[in-house]
């Protein structure tokens, strides 16, 4: 279910500040907690953070973090070795602690191959 859609040319606080107040302002209620899947603007970031005061949990977009990554990878073999890669890890559903050592051994592995600011965000993908 859509809730509200708008249309902007910028990711800025005041528009994500605004579509939240206006749904409040609507009657939607806020749960104790919920989750918010975002991009990595801080800008909306920040405005979940404004208005949702401790109810939203915020999980990172690992689509985008996954796509931001190897769109810095100049060969494209090992860019798209890696996004398998990525998707293989964010799908598994074992061991959390198995999970991040994977992360990390391909954030060391790009890290060697590419300077690629500094690798991958670990904490994103868990």
């Amino acid at each position: 279910m859509i809730l509200e859609f708008i249309e902007v040319k910028t990711e800025a606080h005041s528009c994500v500040v605004e579509l939240l107040q206006d749904l409040q302002e609507r009657g939607f209620k806020f749960a104790t907690a919920f989750l918010v899947l975002l991009d990595g603007s801080k800008g909306l970031h920040k405005g979940v953070r404004d208005v949702c005061v401790g109810r939203a949990l915020i999980q990172r977009s690992q689509w985008h973090k996954r796509e931001n990554v190897t769109s810095k990878i100049t060969d494209q073999d090992f860019a798209e070795q890696i996004k398998k890669e990525l998707e293989a890890a964010c799908a598994w559903a074992g061991n959390p602690a198995w999970r991040y050592i994977l992360l990390w051994n391909m954030n060391q592995k790009i890290a060697q191959e590419y300077s690629v600011c500094g690798g991958i965000e670990v904490s994103w993908f868990l």
